[in-house]
């Protein structure tokens, strides 16, 4: 048995919880949904090429167990993690931070 009934519903109720709430920001402005769009496009095209480069392999090329290549793929990796949070809520950035709604006295 998996659980209880009750713990698969909030489970479920919280994912869509999650979605709605991922939803709705990215519908506030149409650059979300264009970056949505894009980041969704690379993440897949990097997937489906994990699968499909298996069928087209060469013998000679970039040696993927190369110290350098291997930087170059961390470096990209901490890239993709670190730039959506440019913008959360805790950066110089957002415009709570120029509001003083939280200014001790």
């Amino acid at each position: 048995m998996s659980g209880h009934v009750v713990l698969g519903r909030l489970a479920l109720l919280k994912l869509r919880g999650v979605v709605r709430k991922h939803l709705r920001r990215l519908a506030r402005r149409p650059a979300g949904v264009l970056f949505a769009f894009v980041g969704t496009a690379v993440a897949g095209s990097w997937i489906a090429s994990l699968g499909v480069g298996r069928l087209f392999a060469r013998t000679s090329g970039v040696d993927v167990m190369e110290p350098g290549f291997v930087r170059l793929m961390v470096l990209s990796l901490v890239a993709l993690n670190v730039s959506p949070t440019s913008g959360s809520a805790g950066s110089s950035s957002s415009p709570r931070s120029s509001t003083g709604c939280c200014r001790l006295p």
